[in-house]
């Protein structure tokens, strides 16, 4: 029983993730009423976040009802690693985002601080395909975008578009 949860439910729980993901990027979204298109991680972020608070409420709960002294360093390191993780992912996940329009690309990071790079700044692009963020150079700044947002393909046809750097000569797997 165990090497089926080993071997067989983790992978699957996994790639079904991930196809989700690689799903959301793919997805066509609108500009809003002020011409702006609007990327956001997708809400696999979200749950992963609430899952790992929901973790770490359930070990506290554990902890208060069957506490002993053998669980007192370890118990409450493994509440705040949890609790960590939950927090800082829901954190990225609500405050991350990416404008464009014609002109500019805006990126908010994870604790609130604002890029911004025009479109003719642009002096260098890559992609990393191991963590599959697309890296946007100016001469002053850089903007990271993860490949995980949704609408992520509306960005690249912009990019394509206004800077001449195409999705398959960075390697981008769509």
């Amino acid at each position: 029983m165990e090497a089926i949860l080993k071997y067989l439910i983790t992978p699957l729980i996994m790639g079904g993730l991930l196809i989700y993901s690689n799903l959301q990027s793919q997805k066509r979204i609108r500009k809003n009423v002020h011409g702006k298109f609007f990327l956001k991680l997708n809400s696999i972020y979200k749950w992963l976040g609430f899952l790992c608070c929901f973790i770490a409420s359930f070990i506290l709960g554990f902890l208060i009802t069957h506490w002993n002294t053998e669980i007192y360093i370890l118990g409450p390191l493994t509440v705040l690693l949890f609790l960590g993780m939950g927090v800082t992912v829901l954190i990225w996940y609500y405050n991350f985002g990416v404008v464009f329009d014609q002109k500019r690309i805006t990126r908010t990071n994870w604790y609130n601080a604002k890029s911004t790079i025009s479109w003719n700044e642009i002096e260098n692009i890559k992609f990393n395909i191991i963590t599959s963020n697309l890296k946007i150079y100016s001469r002053v700044n850089s903007i990271t975008i993860p490949q995980q947002t949704v609408g992520f393909v509306e960005f690249l046809n912009l990019m394509e578009e206004k800077t001449g750097y195409k999705a398959h000569e960075l390697k981008i797997r769509l």
